[in-house]
C-alpha cells in the first residue's frame, strides 16, 4: 500500500472520532498532501533522494499499540537520571512510568489544531494528517531550568508508521535544555517526527537531537523553530541510525538580536541514504546564525546537505555562515552537497562553502610510521575531522551523551 493510499484508508476511520477543530487541520493537511503529491526527484529540494523505496513498502498506520520499554534500554535510561529528568513516548505515547520531569517545565499533550504546522512537501503534509499529538513542554516566563531534559522517542512497530507531533515553548527570558534520542527495535518501522519550537524575546535553547536507530527503519523528521527578539538557538544534529533518512529543518529569526547556531554530524555505512535539509531565514535585521555540517560516510553509503541561507528584504546587518564537509571513507561512499544563499538585502554579511574528501594519505602513512596500526590510524583522523562539532555543544552532559563516534 502507498503512503498516500494508507494516510488516506487511516482517516476513513479516524476522522470520524475526532472533534471539529481537529478534523479541520487534518483534512487540510491532506488536501494539500493530494495536491502536492509526494516528492519526485525532479523536485529540486529532493534531488539527490528518491522516496520511491519508502513508498512501495506496506506501511500500516499504528494507532495505540505502546509497547514496552526494552530492559536494556531502561538500564541506560537509568544511567542517565542523575544528569537529566526524563520524558518517554513509547510509540508515540507518552510513558509517565519511566518519565521523571521537573516542576519547572510545564507538560500537556500536544495541540495539532491552531498550531500553525504545515508541511514543506506532500510527504510531511501526510505525516501531519495522520499524526498523533505527543507532548507539549512548555516553560514560563524567566524560569530558567537548571538540570537538562531528556526526552527519549522509542519505535518497534514492526511495517508500522507512527507519526508524531510534540512541541517545545520556551517564553520570555527562560532557558531549557534539551536532549532528543530517538532509538527503536530491529523490526522494519517508518517514523515520521514533526516538532515545533517557539521562542520568545530572551530565551534560550541548547538542544542536541541524536538519531540512532536500527539499520532497517525509515525515518523521516520536520522541525520547525521560530526565535523572538535576542532570542538564541544552539542545536546540534546527530544522526548515526536508520536505512533511509530525510530530515527537514526550518529556522526563522524573526526579532533583531536573534541568534541560532545549527550544527550536525552525520555517520553513514553500508547501504545508508542519509540525507539533511537545513534553512535558515533571517526576516529580521541585527540577526546572526551559522551552520556547521560534516559527515562521514563508508561502505556504500550516501550522505546529502542542503543547505540554505534565506535573507529577506530589509533585513539590514545580518551575519550568516555556511559550511558543509564530507569525508569519505570508501571508494563506493558517496555525499551530495547544495549550498544556497538567497539573499535581498545588501547590508549584510554571508557566506558558505563545501567540501568532499578523503582521508590524507601522507598524515595516515606519518601515523603508521610511527607504530600505530592503519585502522587506528584512520579512526584518529576520522575522530580528529568530527571533534570541532562535537566541542560546540554548548553543555558537558549533552557532549557527554553523543560519546564516541567510531568513524572506521
Amino acid at each position: 500500500m502507498s503512503v498516500l493510499s494508507a494516510v488516506r484508508q487511516h482517516l476513513d476511520k479516524y476522522l470520524p472520532r475526532v472533534d471539529a477543530g481537529e478534523r479541520q487541520f487534518r483534512e487540510d493537511a491532506w488536501r494539500r498532501a493530494e495536491a502536492t503529491g509526494l516528492p519526485k526527484r525532479g523536485t529540486e529540494t529532493w534531488k539527490y533522494t528518491s522516496i520511491a523505496p519508502l513508498d512501495m513498502m506496506n506501511w500500516s498506520v499504528r494507532g495505540t499499540n505502546k509497547i514496552a520499554l526494552p530492559d536494556e534500554k531502561k538500564q541506560w535510561l537509568n544511567s542517565l537520571r542523575g544528569d537529566f529528568d526524563t520524558a518517554v513516548l513509547v510509540n508515540g505515547e507518552f510513558a509517565p512510568e519511566i518519565s521523571n520531569m521537573s516542576a519547572d517545565i510545564q507538560v500537556s499533550a500536544a495541540q495539532l489544531s491552531g498550531s500553525g504546522m504545515k508541511g514543506e512537501d506532500g510527504f510531511a503534509d501526510a505525516s501531519l494528517a495522520v499524526a498523533r499529538p505527543g507532548l507539549r513542554f512548555h516553560v514560563g516566563q524567566g524560569v530558567q531550568v537548571r538540570r537538562p531534559l531528556l526526552i527519549v522517542k522509542y519505535q518497534d512497530a514492526h511495517e508500522g508508521w507512527i507519526s508524531s507531533f510534540n512541541q517545545i515553548e520556551v517564553r520570555e527570558r527562560a532557558e531549557l535544555t534539551v536532549a532528543e534520542v530517538l532509538i527503536g527495535g530491529e523490526a522494519p518501522y517508518l517514523r515520521t517526527d514533526l516538532m515545533l519550537v517557539s521562542l520568545a524575546e530572551g530565551a534560550r535553547l541548547k538542544w542536541l537531537r541524536q538519531q540512532t536507530e536500527s539499520p532497517s527503519a525509515f525515518h523521516f523528521n520536520e522541525t520547525r523553530v521560530t526565535l523572538a527578539a535576542n532570542s538564541g538557538l544552539h542545536f546540534t544534529q546527530l544522526n548515526r541510525g536508520s536505512h533511509w533518512l530525510r530530515g527537514q529543518i526550518f529556522v526563522d529569526l524573526l526579532g533583531a538580536g536573534a541568534e541560532a547556531c545549527v550544527h550536525g554530524l552525520t555517520f553513514g555505512g553500508e547501504r545508508q541514504h542519509l540525507d539533511q535539509r537545513v534553512v535558515v531565514s533571517h526576516f529580521a535585521g541585527e540577526t546572526t546564525s551559522s551552520q556547521l555540517f560534516k559527515g562521514v560516510y563508508g561502505d556504500s553509503a550516501k550522505g546529502v546537505l542542503n543547505g540554505k541561507i534565506y535573507i529577506a528584504p530589509g533585513a539590514q546587518k545580518v551575519a550568516s555562515r555556511q559550511m558543509n564537509h564530507n569525508l569519505l571513507l570508501s571508494p563506493t561512499a558517496e555525499a551530495n552537497t547544495k549550498p544556497e544563499l538567497e539573499i535581498y538585502a545588501d547590508d549584510v554579511k554571508a557566506n558558505h562553502g563545501a567540501t568532499v574528501g578523503r582521508l590524507d594519505k601522507e598524515k595516515v602513512f606519518y601515523l603508521e610510521s610511527r607504530g600505530i596500526a592503519k585502522a587506528t590510524a584512520e579512526k584518529i583522523l576520522g575522530d580528529a575531522f568530527v571533534a570541532d562539532v562535537v566541542m560546540k555543544i554548548p553543555d558537558e552532559r549533552l557532549r557527554r551523551l553523543v560519546g564516541e563516534h567510531h568513524v572506521s
